[in-house]
Formats: structure tokens, sequence, C-alpha cells
């Protein structure tokens, strides 16, 4: 055991590191953590496809259709821990054909196919390495990762979709005049203040005959949105109006004005990833 000098000493060496300085000095520090595939901080090895985990975060997303920052992280996660996952079957091929190999030309072999070895290499990597059994805590430890970041997930989505459930709160006095006709537009992005409020208006089904806007990048929605018939135009039950596209759509609005169209029926404001769309769906008889 260190005594307390020696401990002193190797903090005061360690304060005067200055840590690797040629390129390939740091790129190696950088890997250092790295003990097998399995525990990478980067979840993408220099020899792995990033299309395909590209491929695979993309899947996970059209599947759950994350919406914030807090959804967007769960998925990414579940999508990282899947990847390392699927590691783990190459792995085990790799660890029993090391261990056959260990019996090549040795008296356990003795002519006998790999396929009769595997046996023999399992209890010899049980007693030495121990390789499989680690593999097989990893394996379980990622499935873990998975399913809780799953749980997580649906908490999020539940809580989310309750709050949309909720009537939202309209101020009295609507901080903007009603819009009197339509307009397309097409912007950056969308990053309206607490206070705005999107007027669009709706004359028509056609694309001329209803506000439209284009964000490039992302619409981060905030404020209300004010929807306005205009002329006496009463739109079809099952019409839909797709008003805000965008790369990415975040949070949503604090209060919808106009929902109503008459007695039998009103919009619904439908959030995905990258547009708003109102649907005009028929009012249930009390």
């Amino acid at each position: 055991m260190a005594t307390a000098a020696q401990i002193l000493a190797n903090r005061l060496n360690a304060m005067k590191s200055t840590g690797p300085r040629t390129a390939e000095g740091k790129n190696a520090s950088s890997r250092n953590a790295l003990q097998h595939s399995l525990c990478a901080e980067k979840h993408l090895l220099a020899f792995e496809d990033a299309a395909g985990f590209d491929s695979l975060h993309q899947d996970l997303r059209s599947r759950f259709r994350p919406i914030g920052d807090g959804e967007e992280k769960l998925v990414l996660r579940i999508a990282q821990a899947q990847w390392r996952l699927d590691r783990a079957f190459p792995l085990e091929t790799q660890i029993f054909e090391s261990q056959i190999r260990r019996f090549d030309g040795t008296s356990h072999a003795n002519g006998r196919p790999d396929s009769e070895l595997l046996g023999p290499a399992f209890i010899s990597d049980c007693a030495n390495s121990q390789s499989l059994m680690k593999l097989s805590r990893y394996e379980a430890a990622l499935e873990r990762s998975i399913k809780n970041n799953l749980h997580q997930l649906d908490v999020f989505q539940k809580a989310r979709l309750a709050r949309d459930a909720e009537p939202a709160a309209v101020p009295a006095a609507v901080p903007a005049a009603p819009a009197t006709k339509p307009t397309q537009s097409t912007v950056t992005e969308f990053t309206p203040a607490a206070t705005y409020t999107l007027q669009v208006a709706i004359a028509g089904p056609s694309g001329m005959e209803y506000t439209q806007i284009g964000v490039r990048k992302e619409a981060k929605l905030d404020g209300f949105l004010s929807l306005n018939l205009l002329d006496g135009y009463v739109p079809d039950i099952g019409q839909t109006f797709t008003f805000l596209t965008a790369a990415r759509i975040t949070n949503k609005f604090c209060g919808v004005k106009g929902l109503d169209i008459s007695p039998d029926r009103r919009f619904r404001l439908n959030y995905t990833p990258d547009e708003l769309t109102l649907t005009v769906e028929a009012v249930q008889p009390a």
C-alpha cells in the first residue's frame, strides 16, 4: 500500500503533466477507456457504418415520434444501446473461435471437428478469462438500459398527451388583430415570443386560400394560435389544412382560439415533428 508521502508525490507529478501533444498521442489518449467495444464512450467505432446507425436512429424516431429535447435524447439513448447490443453477437462468435483455436494441435482437439470443441471451449473460457460470462452481463445491462429508457419515454409521452388533452387557457383579449386574408411565407426559423399570436386565415381548401408558413430550420412554438374563417366559409368534415411545415417542430402553443367552426364540426389541431395541420371533425351530439 502506498504511503501518504507517495500519494502526495504522485499527485504533484500528475499536476505537471500536459497530456498528449501530438495528433497520434491525442488520438490514442481518447481511446484509453475503450476496454472493448461495449465500453466505448463513442457509440461508433472507426470501422462501423455511420449510415447504418443513422438508419437505426431514424427508424426509432419515426416509430416513437419524439417531441422536445427530453424525448429526443431518450430515443438516441435507445438507439445507442441497441447498437452496442448488436455488437454482442459477433463478439460471442469471436470468443468461441478464439478458444477453439487454442485447442488446435493439442490433445483436446485430437482430430475432432470444431463443432465438437464448443463445449471444451466454453469450459476453458469459464475457467480462465470468463469473457462469455462478462459479455452476458453487458448484454443484460444494455437490455435493462433499453427497457428503462423505453419506460421513461412512455412516461414523458403520456404526460405530454395528458397535458395536451387539457383545454388550454386563452387570454380574454388576444394581443393581435384577426387575419383578414390568407398569406404564404417562408422563413429560416420560427421562434415566437410567449405573447405572440399566430393568425391563420382560412377561406377555402386550396393552397392559396389559407395561411401557409414554411420554416427552413426549426419552429420552436410558443404563444397562441388564432384561427379565422373568412367570408362565411365552412370547410367540409374530413378536410385537412397544413398551415405550417418545418425541418423540426418543438414545443406547442400555449392556447388556441377558433377551433369551433359550427355546432356540428370543429378543427382538431395535429402536431407532428415536421408539420402542423388542422383537420375538420364532426362534433358528437351531447
